[in-house]
């Protein structure tokens, strides 16, 4: 993908007409930076950019505390209205038990999401463990060639942003532009060792 010739990051309210993406094996994308940063609006312009060329695309939402998926579309946009907690219910993740929790979008029909539902949060369902967003990450790797994980930036506190910016195949990381943000990356990556 194209970032400076694609144009995702413009502000033009006209529609676009995409450039043909060149065919690659796809892959995972974990998106992850300091609070604040844009971590959720680049998540959601990547896949969205996707799923534009008929690229079928999965948007993992891993924010437990607070919920983005109710932020990113109404529900009236949604065509089936499902919830990762849903998937970390079970105890062992299956590919059929993710199929069956994916959201998915009304008009986008390459673009499937996976998040918490409006008035869901971190206490609503069992926490994650390891083993399930291990479980989780390999299963959607095998139902979609491209996996866009937003990753929350406490991953400390969040096992599945944690197992996704090891597992992905590559990791865009993003910072503001002040010594907070740089600091906070910095202390945040031993954390990953």
């Amino acid at each position: 993908m194209n970032f400076l010739k694609g144009s995702l990051f413009r502000r033009n309210t006209e529609p676009e007409e995409l450039e043909p993406m060149e065919e690659s094996g796809g892959g995972i994308l974990a998106v992850w930076g300091s609070p604040g940063c844009g971590k959720t609006v680049t998540a959601v312009k990547i896949a969205k950019h996707l799923a534009a060329q008929k690229k079928n695309t999965v948007l993992l939402l891993c924010d437990m505390t607070a919920p983005m998926m109710p932020c990113i579309c109404a529900p009236s946009e949604l065509e089936v209205d499902k919830s990762l907690g849903s998937i970390f219910a079970a105890q062992h993740i299956s590919v059929n038990l993710i199929k069956h929790n994916l959201t998915t979008l009304k008009r986008l029909p390459h673009l499937t999401m996976l998040g918490l539902r409006k008035k869901e949060n971190e206490y609503t369902y069992a926490p994650c463990t390891k083993q399930q967003a291990e479980e989780l990450i390999r299963g959607l790797r095998e139902i979609v060639p491209y996996v866009v994980i937003d990753c929350s930036s406490y991953i400390a506190n969040d096992i599945l942003s944690a197992v996704a910016l090891m597992e992905a195949d590559s990791v865009l990381q993003l910072a503001s532009c002040d010594l907070k943000s740089v600091g906070y990356l910095s202390s945040q990556l031993p954390l990953l060792g």
